[in-house]
């Protein structure tokens, strides 16, 4: 596949790393719930967009990694998202 030369491609990074907060556990069901997780860094998302989690654990070498997709809107407060997990 070729790309004409008057078509203007932008690629973004990937967002850095950052810190939440857990804010709130809201038990949705008894076997899911939504984290309420408060951003150091306000980033522009979509609901049902796929958000990346780390979280470093005793014994392993590495942090664990899992995918959960965002449940909130930007609108009002990007500085919050809300993702819902299973328990």
């Amino acid at each position: 596949m070729s790309i004409s030369p008057d078509v203007e491609l932008t690629v973004r990074s990937p967002p850095r790393w950052q810190a939440a907060e857990v804010v709130e556990v809201v038990r949705e069901a008894p076997d899911e719930v939504t984290l309420r997780l408060a951003l150091e860094v306000v980033t522009e998302f979509l609901p049902g967009q796929c958000s990346h989690i780390r979280l470093p654990t005793t014994g392993r070498t590495r942090p664990v990694q899992r995918a959960y997709s965002i449940a909130s809107s930007p609108i009002p407060d990007a500085s919050v998202i809300d993702l819902g997990t299973p328990r």
